[in-house]
């Protein structure tokens, strides 16, 4: 009885969606390449405990060569540029495919807000290394975090647990947390006030100067440092 041909499946992106691609798929009746420029994982969910210095590198990085050598994946170290038909251009090589799975992850979306360049993020391992050497050399008294999702209320939580600073939440929507429930809103709205960070909800960002951040309705917020969690976009 003839064997069932084996699927070309290549992945591109090596962050947790596309390593957990590849964990589950395998072992299958699949050939997976892994195509990721980095030699390590990034695990994104860490990244504010990173910068408020209550996790390690070691913590939140592992290497991706092994893990693929344990699965039986193939790790390709290059920059996917584009898809021709059913191969993937990258850097050096091109990987013929039967199935694509795009895992990029996403970046930044600033909605085109003037002066936003100033700001800081903890999107990506590099980006939020940059904060945190902000935050180690200029000792900021003042922090504003831009967006209350759940990346907005865990780095304030981690910087209010390890550093002296005074901390502003600003969102745009009426409450905290808009993508939960009220009754999660409300149950974080009262543990942050009784952690000493500061609400202010229905503030939209007008422009972001060096001094501080403008608001389209009410006061403006003077600050030393802005980090935006407010929204994201596909790479």
């Amino acid at each position: 009885m003839k064997s069932p041909q084996r699927l070309k499946v290549a992945i591109i992106g090596g962050g947790i969606a596309g390593a957990e691609v590849v964990r589950n798929a395998l072992p299958g009746p699949y050939d997976i390449t892994l195509i990721e420029p980095k030699s390590q994982i990034e695990c994104q969910a860490l990244y504010p405990e990173y910068l408020a210095g209550k996790a390690s590198l070691e913590d939140l990085t592992a290497p991706l060569k092994p893990f693929c050598d344990r699965v039986g994946a193939e790790l390709l170290n290059e920059k996917a540029l584009c898809l021709e038909r059913t191969r993937v251009l990258c850097d050096k090589s091109q990987v013929d495919f039967d199935v694509a799975v795009i895992a990029t992850g996403a970046s930044q979306n600033y909605f085109g807000i003037k002066g936003i360049e100033s700001t800081f993020s903890v999107n990506t391992l590099d980006e939020t290394e940059r904060a945190k050497k902000f935050l180690e050399k200029e000792e900021p008294k003042r922090i504003a975090i831009i967006g209350s999702g759940l990346t907005g209320v865990e780095t304030a939580c981690a910087l209010r647990e390890s550093i002296e600073a005074e901390i502003h939440i600003i969102e745009a929507k009426s409450r905290i947390l808009p993508q939960f429930s009220e009754n999660v809103s409300t149950i974080m709205e009262k543990a942050l006030a009784e952690m000493g960070i500061n609400l202010l909800s229905s503030a939209r960002v007008k422009e972001l100067k060096e001094d501080g951040i403008t608001l389209s309705d009410g006061p403006n917020l003077g600050c030393d440092m802005a980090i935006w969690t407010a929204g994201i976009k596909p790479t």
